[in-house]
């Protein structure tokens, strides 16, 4: 299933129950260099991370947890050696604490309503 801003509680989620996702930033830094690189997609359905939390505020959600992550230019399903290495440049500098610019964020919310 995909994330449906205008309506995020159509998954069935109980009250009280997790939902855990991931989602796209558009205010990242590589959706800037799309930008400016003239490849933004016109069908995208991808919003800020303030665009987020309104729409899963206003459904009924709370945020239990927010991390930002892929901050390297390699693909998502990359399988490059380089990989790990990456991955110990994020957590030495805790890039997954920058949630408002990581290009992709990892998010748990639960139902309050």
């Amino acid at each position: 299933m995909f994330w449906d801003p205008e309506n995020p509680s159509g998954y069935g989620n109980r009250t009280g129950g997790v939902f855990v996702f991931t989602v796209l930033n558009r205010s990242s830094w590589r959706f800037g260099v799309r930008r400016m690189a003239g490849r933004e997609a016109k069908n995208e359905h991808v919003s800020t991370l303030n665009g987020y939390r309104a729409a899963w505020q206003e459904a009924g959600f709370e945020e239990q947890g927010l991390r930002g992550l892929m901050w390297t230019l390699l693909k998502v399903t990359s399988n490059s050696p380089l990989v790990p290495v990456f991955v110990g440049i994020e957590n030495v500098l805790r890039l997954h604490s920058i949630a408002g610019q990581s290009p992709w964020l990892l998010v748990a919310l639960r139902r309050t309503a």
